[in-house]
């Protein structure tokens, strides 16, 4: 707790540590603590590309001292992807079957790789399972039986 208070007293009146230091060597710290912060900064991009890299490779089979961090971004990831199929249902969107690009209801060709997509049906009112909780939907409901959220 002393430390929070000293850092505290730090930042309103000043660090007492930089009293005597010329305003060169004061200009040469603060450039120096940039730089850390810069590096810092470094280092946790790459530990983001780490736990994104391992997640890739295994995720399905993890070490069990990462078991529940990677649950935990396994869900996530399918909450996003839930989540983004709902946008896709708002929007009336159709999806190439060939290589799954969200097109407008609209387009008679893919724009990602040119598929013809007039028979393609736009995801409005396909949902056969509530995206929050996957209860089975009766047709025509407005809402989820089994969680009560907007369908």
């Amino acid at each position: 707790m002393a430390s929070f208070f000293e850092e505290l007293t730090k930042s309103i009146v000043g660090d007492s540590s930089l009293q005597g230091l010329s305003p060169e060597e004061k200009h040469q710290l603060s450039e120096l603590k940039k730089e850390i912060e810069e590096e810092k900064n470094i280092q946790r991009s790459f530990y983001i590309q780490i736990g994104q890299k391992y997640t890739d490779l295994f995720g399905n089979q993890p070490h069990e001292a990462l078991e529940a961090l990677c649950s935990y971004i396994a869900e996530s990831l399918e909450k996003v992807r839930q989540k983004e199929h709902q946008i896709k249902v708002i929007k009336n969107s159709k999806i190439c079957p060939q290589c799954e690009k969200e097109c407008d209801p609209m387009d008679v060709y893919c724009s990602g790789c040119g598929t013809d997509i007039r028979q393609t049906k736009t995801l409005q009112g396909k949902s056969t399972h509530c995206l929050q909780c996957q209860h089975a939907l009766v047709p025509g409901a407005l809402f989820c039986s089994g969680c009560g959220t907007r369908v």
